[in-house]
């Protein structure tokens, strides 16, 4: 079992609620404990809205909207962004997800662009509890505001929670992190040098300079597993 896995079965013996552990711990990524998205109540995906919504500049506003669920190709690159919002420690991972969900779904703004999306936009999420839960599911290609540059459809994309610009990623939710790298890249036979953030692939800040810094001792580790 991995070490966020040992951490988590710890934490729940010792709460004395094992048959939680089961139920939590049920579906994983080879031995990565993930939240499914049954588990956290999602919605189904918007795999082609019908009537499609309409696109383009109207006044003074923008609408983009993802009115089909393009499919993903094999995955050649991992890719690791964060949300770019405060993290919320006293709300339940599935709770925060489920939220994401929603407010993708329904339309979200930035500046005066507004997006609809048909799903989270990205395959997985570590909440700042150190949990993974299940997001897109990885039928499909990832979505970003930016333009990548290698093909979207060819990245599995891992989202932390925090603005890492601002705050430091917490102990949990790295090591989450490496062992969901690992898993991932042992399953989709991806290679060190191909996984990497968001802005290494596109004009961003994201994944945040604290979390940027993390990377050469998350892929020294990953490195130390075996990868190559």
């Amino acid at each position: 079992m991995s070490r966020i896995g040992m951490t988590l079965r710890r934490a729940v013996l010792a709460a004395g609620a094992l048959a939680t552990m089961v139920v939590l711990l049920a579906p994983t990524v080879a031995d990565t404990p993930v939240i499914a998205r049954k588990q956290w109540k999602a919605h189904a995906a918007i795999e082609q809205r019908v009537p499609p919504i309409k696109q383009g500049k109207f006044a003074d506003r923008t609408v983009v909207a993802e009115n089909r669920l393009p499919a993903r190709k094999s995955a050649v690159y991992l890719t690791v962004h964060h949300t770019g919002s405060p993290a919320r420690p006293n709300v339940a991972t599935e709770q925060k997800v489920l939220s994401l969900q929603k407010l993708v779904q329904g339309g979200y703004w930035i500046a005066k662009k507004q997006i609809f999306l048909g799903d989270i936009p990205y395959h997985f999420y570590i909440s700042t509890q150190g949990q993974v839960a299940e997001g897109r599911e990885l039928k499909f290609a990832a979505y970003s505001n930016t333009v990548y540059a290698t093909p979207i459809e060819q990245h599995i994309t891992v989202v932390l929670e925090g603005n890492f610009e601002e705050q430091m990623p917490n102990a949990a939710q790295l090591a989450a992190l490496t062992d969901l790298l690992y898993a991932l890249a042992r399953a989709h036979h991806v290679s060190l040098k191909n996984i990497g953030y968001h802005r290494k692939v596109a004009q961003t800040t994201c994944p945040g300079k604290h979390m940027i810094a993390q990377m050469p001792m998350i892929l020294e580790a990953l490195r130390k597993r075996g990868l190559t």
